[in-house]
């Protein structure tokens, strides 16, 4: 328990990965006024599921590929700095109009999503708000000094309780089917190359832009 609405779950003895961290992030409710508040605005606070893996390095392949939804996308860019350096955004026919996916590999799609994957998304599309599978990964795991580099990231909207089974059943059956799909996906090695300098070429690009940027405040200043 880490405050009166977020609680924290670890576990770990999955192949592949090195644990799963799920962490509950609830609507207030441990007072008379968050409950009022709750009662007469009940779309302005939601109950959240985050769901973190970090991957073991030997058994994923190097890629990013993400699916977001559309009007949470530069918010999460300010978060995740390699989903606003590395991917590019793809379009895909399945996918609702509110979510998006960006990826550093085209083909990636037809290998991360089979079409149990393509149908749990479009039938559980209120629920879903993220899924996050980067080989350069910047946030921290179970403490500030644990950030592991390759890592799955899941982020869900808990719904009502009468669609709680519908929705949540298929979204973390997924989840760890895809821990399983990820361990086990091994990209030709053209394809890794390829990501590889990708990412290097962008990784520098970034790195240029940041040093001109200090140099602009600098100049400014004086």
């Amino acid at each position: 328990k880490e405050s009166q609405n977020v609680y924290m779950f670890y576990s770990t003895g999955r192949r592949f990965c090195k644990g799963c961290l799920c962490v509950f992030h609830l609507k207030p409710r441990q007072d008379l006024l968050s409950s009022f508040f709750n009662l007469f605005f009940p779309d302005v606070n939601h109950d959240f599921m985050s769901i973190d893996i970090p991957m073991n390095e030997a058994d994923m392949d190097s890629f990013l590929f993400s699916i977001v939804r559309q009007n949470q996308l530069n918010s999460l860019c300010h978060i995740m700095t390699d989903l606003a350096t590395y991917p590019r955004q793809v379009p895909l026919e399945f996918l609702p109009k509110t979510l998006c996916c960006l990826t550093d590999w085209d083909e990636l799609v037809d290998k991360l999503m089979p079409s149990s994957f393509k149908q749990t998304i479009r039938k559980c599309e209120p629920s879903f708000e993220l899924m996050h599978l980067s080989d350069q990964n910047r946030i921290s795991y179970l403490s500030l000094n644990d950030v592991p580099k390759k890592a799955l990231r899941f982020r869900f909207r808990i719904p009502p309780v009468e669609r709680l089974d519908s929705e949540m059943i298929p979204l973390l059956k997924m989840v760890f089917e895809m821990i399983d799909l990820v361990g086990k996906l091994h990209l030709p090695e053209d394809a890794n190359s390829k990501i590889l300098r990708q990412s290097k070429s962008k990784m520098e690009q970034r790195r240029r832009a940041n040093r001109e940027g200090r140099r602009r405040n600098k100049s400014n200043a004086i």
